[in-house]
């Protein structure tokens, strides 16, 4: 399924076009497999009737919009979402999008959980460049009525905190959002700020 797409375009290197899909068959993948596909499309000479892909499988909407903004420099106000797929349910959740979406080498995946069952995921983003004392974001996205999705994003001092919140926290709806990479003895192991301790959802960073 088509979730949002990028019209034929020109380009420096010939035309190109891009979408987001959802992979439904990740349901029936290992537990956790990532279900959103960034696809992007050059096409050759007209004539030869050629055409180059290149595609990636991330968690979300915004991630695989930032993978084609930031590795073909597709321009992030180009995309057009498919009429009758969800939406984001909120300005705060459009808000997310547009930060991780605009993001580029700023952000870094780290880890994520997915819960095919009720389409809930947890996101473990870095950021990079912004100098701030709460590096680490965990995002939360999960189902609004059918129609629409909420985004919610936490920021933490370190990982430990950031994958401990993640394994023993409960998302709204109690889904489940416990990472199938990571458990308890791992996040032990990472190591600890002097001060670790999660802000609150809202806080600045």
């Amino acid at each position: 399924m088509v979730l949002s797409h990028v019209p034929l375009r020109g380009g420096e290197d010939g035309p190109y076009a891009a979408l987001v899909a959802a992979d439904q068959s990740a349901v029936w993948g290992p537990p956790g497999q990532a279900d959103t596909l960034a696809v992007h499309i050059r096409f050759g000479i007209p004539e030869e009737r050629l055409f180059t892909l290149d595609l990636t499988r991330t968690y979300s909407i915004a991630l695989a919009e930032r993978w084609l903004v930031h590795t073909h420099r597709v321009d992030p106000r180009d995309f057009v979402r498919s009429p009758g797929t969800v939406r984001p349910a909120d300005a705060a959740t459009r808000e997310i999008e547009e930060r991780t979406r605009t993001s580029g080498d700023r952000y870094q995946l780290l880890d994520a959980a997915l819960n095919h069952t009720t389409l809930t995921c947890a996101i473990l983003l870095k950021d990079t460049k912004s100098g701030t004392t709460l590096p680490y974001l965990v995002q939360v996205q999960w189902p609004d009525d059918g129609t629409g999705y909420h985004i919610t994003e936490t920021p933490f001092r370190d990982e430990y905190s950031a994958r401990r919140w993640m394994e023993h926290t409960e998302p709204p709806q109690d889904t489940d959002c416990l990472s199938p990479t990571v458990d308890r003895a791992t996040a032990a192991a990472l190591p600890r700020a002097p001060t670790a301790a999660p802000s609150p959802p809202g806080a600045p960073v």
